[in-house]
């Protein structure tokens, strides 16, 4: 019986059969403990009780092709936020992408796992393995304290304020902080959202 169930949901054919052929390459959890299964390409797929894999917990990752540029356009990434935000959603969110990706709300960073479309599969098994061993969860902790990645509030007003069109010196005078210190947020943001590294919002 599988012990993790990942849906995948993208219109490139080859995403689901790639994403297993890599998987089966992983040591850390063999291929036949993880289950994919795919979701319609539709927007139907996030609207309200059409999707009960979510919603009677059966689905342990959901990983979103981010890609194919349906993701802002379905409003996707909001439905899923806003049930995290609600509490009304378990599974994990992954958002693959190519090259960069831009979210709406830069607070969605904070709940999303995020993934270069073309990362490795360690990385991949990372995002979705739970961790084994009591010391594990210790260096994973030291590694949190010393690595965080999670965007800081300041942060979080920096690049809002970027998103909406503001220049850094004109957040300096609203915020009334130096300009170098507003692109030392700006700087530190963007590297967090552009960062390759899995990043578990649920730790």
């Amino acid at each position: 019986m599988p012990d993790i169930h990942i849906y995948t949901v993208s219109n490139d054919r080859y995403f689901s059969a790639g994403l297993h052929a890599l998987l089966r390459h992983g040591e850390t959890l063999p291929h036949n403990k993880i289950a994919l299964h795919e979701l319609p390409f539709e927007k139907e797929t996030f609207e309200a009780h059409t999707l009960p894999e979510l919603k009677n917990s059966a689905c342990d990752f959901l990983i979103l092709d981010c890609s194919c540029g349906f993701i802002n356009y379905y409003g996707a990434c909001s439905a899923l936020y806003a049930a995290l935000e609600q509490g009304t959603l378990e599974a994990r969110i992954i958002l693959m992408y190519e090259n960069s990706l831009c979210l709406t709300n830069p607070d969605m960073y904070n709940h999303f796992i995020t993934l270069d479309k073309n990362a490795c599969v360690e990385d991949i098994l990372l995002a979705i393995s739970p961790r084994q061993t009591v010391q594990d969860e210790f260096d994973a902790e030291e590694e949190e304290a010393t690595s965080r990645q999670y965007l800081t509030g300041r942060e979080l007003i920096v690049i809002n304020e970027i998103y909406s069109g503001a220049q850094p010196y004109e957040i300096a005078k609203k915020l009334k902080l130096r300009l170098k210190t507003i692109n030392c947020y700006k700087n530190r943001a963007m590297k967090k959202i552009c960062s390759k590294r899995t990043l578990d919002a649920y730790a």
